[in-house]
């Protein structure tokens, strides 16, 4: 405990409960980052980071004035064609949507929470797009002094053929559910692929 009664935070890597989908993320060369390896990294990026890192929920964590990218195994299925963004800005992970996904990047920024539902995003597979629907949610990230450091994002993807709309519904309804169990956190389905 630090002399305030708060928990110390190791200098080590993020504690990573089993059952996440860390696989890509503990492989990557972080050492060759700017974010640096994994027993460096600032207590608000390895908590974050191991929040996202142990679930299997696909999660992001965009870190510093770059938002360099740190994301589970489920986040990266979800980014498709354009590959893992691990360590990379996320300007750069997102650049072929970046006009749409930018803006509401920077709202986070200037401290606002940002919560779509169902928004139409261009997902490319085996060099084919297709539209997946996804509700998310991002977060800024704080440092122990307050100020934002980065953002913290959670993702629910639904396909996008005929049976949409009841996916979306029932995608809804789980987010809703999860949420009213643990409104501290933000909650994630897997891409539904068609």
């Amino acid at each position: 405990m630090d002399s305030d009664g708060s928990p110390s935070l190791p200098a080590t890597p993020p504690n990573v409960p089993p059952g996440g989908t860390a696989t890509a993320a503990h492989a990557h060369d972080w050492a060759s980052t700017p974010l640096g390896p994994m027993d460096r990294w600032a207590p608000a990026l390895r908590g974050a980071g191991g929040v996202g890192l142990g679930s299997n929920i696909p999660m992001v964590v965009g870190w510093g004035p770059e938002l360099l990218v740190v994301h589970n195994d489920s986040y990266g299925e979800m980014l498709g064609d354009r590959g893992a963004a691990l360590g990379r800005p996320i300007s750069e992970a997102w650049a072929d949507s970046w006009d749409v996904v930018g803006p509401n990047v920077a709202r986070v920024v200037r401290g606002e929470t940002v919560y779509l539902e169902a928004a139409p995003r261009v997902v490319r597979r085996g060099g084919r797009p297709e539209t997946a629907w996804l509700t998310f949610c991002y977060n800024p990230l704080r440092d122990e002094k307050d100020q934002i450091v980065g953002i913290f994002g959670v993702v629910t993807a639904v396909g996008g053929d005929a049976r949409t709309g009841q996916q979306i519904r029932e995608s809804e309804e789980r987010f809703r559910l999860l949420a009213v169990a643990a409104p501290a956190l933000v909650w994630v389905a897997k891409l539904v692929r068609t």
